[in-house]
């Protein structure tokens, strides 16, 4: 009677477990950049979250945008459309810090911070050196 009692808790338990969905981070998914020319997806990557450009807004009827304007002139005729451009982020308080994006409309790659706002948008900082800029992007 008490070991089916225990499997039956046992099961109980795993599926209690299984059912109980996972806490998401805010900051995965698909954003919309400030300047509404890009959609950015979020994504897990390792112990680290990325971000990979899956839209542009003048990639059209078969113009492909490419990476012009990148410091490693090999990646130059790399096509934007898939590239990762944010990388190297670490679980922070707020948010996410210590990570790198990438610029391509000047080729440069700068320090990071990302955090969810409360009102459902999205805090992306690039500094070079102490100068620092925010842009905030929203869900599309």
């Amino acid at each position: 009677m008490l070991r089916t009692m225990l499997v039956a808790l046992t099961f109980a338990g795993a599926a209690l477990s299984a059912s109980a969905s996972p806490t998401t981070d805010p900051t995965h998914g698909v954003w919309l950049t400030q300047s509404r020319k890009a959609k950015i997806e979020i994504a897990p990557c390792g112990a680290s979250i990325c971000g990979t450009v899956v839209w542009l807004a003048d990639e059209k009827d078969g113009y492909i945008i490419r990476d012009a304007r990148n410091q490693d002139p090999s990646k130059r005729t790399s096509r934007l459309l898939g590239s990762q451009m944010m990388f190297g982020f670490k679980p922070a308080k707020s948010g996410w810090t210590g990570g790198r994006i990438y610029n391509a409309e000047d080729g440069g790659t700068y320090r990071s911070e990302v955090a969810a706002l409360a009102n459902g948008t999205l805090s992306i900082k690039g500094c070079v050196g102490p100068i620092c800029r925010t842009q905030i992007w929203t869900r599309p």
